[in-house]
């Protein structure tokens, strides 16, 4: 929508333009019937895309309460539209030991084991993020997850969302932000299990 209030809006600009370069009854003809009019509804379409109601699906209002409320809703839909709803059965590798990651993926429900050497390091569920550290590192996957339970989730391609993130400051401190709560939440748990050191 914002694309077409854009184009709507340099047509009109356009047209005004030809006016003032060649302003004789013609192209003055030319601006009020046809300039004027793309002009005016080309920003009133953009002021419309920015306060309409927004609209999410189920999934993507289960998400966004689960894991990016941080996002304005606005924002939230658009990210959302770069990634692809995707399903996994319990049993199913979703991640292989040195597979190239190039998504991120968000569980939306379902419960995902982690393993390294056959060990079982820990899980994901709802909400939590798979995959953001190992892409960050740009180390290949150091471990299996495989699905415990049947599983729905997000696959966001860094391609799409590198580019999209950078365009919009806004969407990228609020992405840190449940990116870092994330990491913060998985190494909380990584610190309870692991075994107590020597005390005095």
């Amino acid at each position: 929508m914002i694309r077409t209030a854009t184009i709507l809006v340099m047509l009109g600009l356009g047209t005004a333009l030809l006016v003032m370069l060649d302003s004789n009854a013609d192209t003055a003809m030319l601006f009020t019937f046809v300039g004027h009019p793309l002009l005016g509804a080309g920003i009133a379409l953009y002021v419309w895309s920015l306060v309409r109601p927004v609209r999410m699906t189920p999934l993507e209002k289960a998400l966004y309460d689960l894991s990016f409320s941080d996002l304005r809703p606005r924002d939230f839909v658009r990210f959302v539209a770069l990634g692809q709803w995707c399903s996994a059965r319990a049993g199913e590798t979703i991640v292989h030991r040195g597979e190239e990651l190039s998504e991120v993926l968000v569980l939306l429900s379902g419960e995902v084991e982690l393993e390294v050497d056959g060990e079982r390091i820990g899980t994901a569920g709802a909400g939590e993020l798979m995959g953001a550290s190992v892409i960050l590192s740009g180390e290949p996957a150091w471990g299996n997850a495989r699905a415990i339970s049947d599983c729905r989730y997000l696959a966001l391609p860094m391609a799409d969302v590198q580019p999209w993130v950078e365009q919009n400051p806004a969407a990228r401190v609020a992405l840190q932000a449940t990116v870092s709560r994330d990491l913060a939440e998985k190494l909380r748990r990584l610190t309870q299990r692991s075994p107590a050191g020597p005390t005095d």
